[in-house]
């Protein structure tokens, strides 16, 4: 599946799924912490390039390069707390089986 929008990208990616990818790059804590930019992430070119790789691995998707370069240019917290709010609730129901 190829992924042209953020929003599309956040209807794919689930909250735990990111939150697993953002922890291989020793990134989770500071954005549980409230991590404003990617740049707070310690994160420079090549991290966010092999973030991107690992989402369209675990998620089995193809992320558009605008797409990327959009999501690049986002605020992190902008980007995170649209994969938090949808996701947090179906996690949580695909947990209980609902």
């Amino acid at each position: 599946m190829i992924v042209n929008s953020v929003e599309e990208l956040c209807k794919v990616v689930t909250f735990q799924g990111f939150n697993e990818i953002l922890e291989k790059h020793d990134a989770l804590e500071k954005a549980l912490n409230g991590a404003q930019t990617w740049r707070d992430l310690d994160y420079d070119d090549l991290d966010f390039v092999e973030t991107i790789m690992d989402m369209e691995t675990k998620f089995n998707i193809s992320i558009d390069d605008e797409v990327a370069s959009v999501m690049e240019n986002m605020k992190f917290s902008d980007f995170y707390s649209k994969i938090d709010v949808r996701k947090i609730r179906n996690d949580k129901l695909n947990q209980l089986g609902i």
